[in-house]
């Protein structure tokens, strides 16, 4: 009798533990995959601030974005959103110059004269009416982005109200769809898409992404995402990224680090901030660019 009562307490203690170790697997493991639910509507803020240094001279780029976001459809795992401007406010210094946008503070159009003058506050102009202009994502459950659409319309309708001459409105049309085509775009929404494994994961698994990017400074990007720990729904991750040069003309050596907190149920990046340094070398050139970011997301 005494030997039994003696292995009482010692077998709840082992059911005890089983059932801990048991609780504690459920809750440390989590499917991971960008599922965002059709008719929800999503918003992300994200800050920048970029110093850069070429010949000595330095330049700054401080910059605010909002973006409403909105699953207009989900189909075999294929999430279509509509994504909407809300805000852009950018702070730029390029040696003399320095140009101020503000969506929520615009300033007043220019005349064909003033623009001939002042190309800088042209530019304040354009980038001013890209408030409440919408365009097309297409994802899949990785966050890869499977197709833009809608955002040539978009750069029609910010030099639509430019008062300059037809030569001119075509040369403007054709720079910016240099730098804002399908490509960018998906450049711009990446960091917070398209990082997901679409599988369980739990503390101290590891994976890895990779992407090129285009533009003037074409680089090759390899992100190793890890699993820190997991509080209920919300994944805790530590991203390190190197940067490498895609084009052998030019020398490209970078870091990216920072943490991300994703909303599992949903994929939603809840926050998120980023330290880049990146050395570059191009015909002779040396280059430094240091950047901070930060994403706030939140569900409407």
């Amino acid at each position: 009798m005494s030997q039994f009562i003696l292995r009482v307490p010692a077998a709840i203690m082992v059911m005890l533990l089983v059932v801990m170790q048991a609780c504690q697997t459920k809750t440390t493991s989590r499917l991971l995959s960008l599922n965002l639910e059709k008719g929800k509507m999503y918003e992300y803020e994200v800050v920048t601030d970029q110093q850069q240094e070429m010949m000595e001279q330095k330049s700054e780029i401080r910059a605010t974005a909002a973006y409403q976001m909105q699953v207009l459809d989900v189909k075999a795992g294929v999430q279509t959103v509509k994504v909407t401007y809300k805000k852009f406010k950018m702070h730029m210094k390029i040696m003399e110059f320095v140009l101020d946008i503000d969506t929520d503070n615009p300033g007043k159009p220019l005349s064909s004269d003033e623009i001939q003058s002042n190309p800088l506050g042209m530019m304040g102009n354009i980038f001013e009416g890209i408030k409440d202009k919408s365009f097309t994502l297409q994802l899949d459950k990785e966050g890869s982005i499977l197709s833009v659409t809608g955002f040539d319309k978009i750069l029609k309708d910010m030099i639509s109200p430019l008062q300059v001459d037809e030569n001119s409105r075509l040369q403007i049309s054709a720079s910016l769809q240099d730098q804002f085509n399908e490509e960018n775009i998906k450049d711009q929404f990446r960091p917070f898409f398209n990082i997901f494994p679409n599988n369980e994961v739990k503390p101290g698994d590891s994976w890895e992404k990779s992407w090129k990017t285009g533009g003037r400074m074409p680089s090759s990007f390899v992100t190793t995402y890890t699993v820190k720990d997991i509080d209920g729904d919300h994944v805790n991750l530590i991203t390190n990224t190197k940067i490498m040069s895609d084009r052998k003309e030019m020398e490209i050596k970078g870091t990216q680090k920072g943490p991300l907190l994703i909303d599992s149920k949903s994929g939603l990046v809840i926050s998120g901030s980023f330290d880049q340094e990146t050395d570059a070398v191009y015909q002779n050139m040396e280059i430094r660019i240091k950047s901070k970011a930060g994403i706030k997301g939140k569900e409407l």
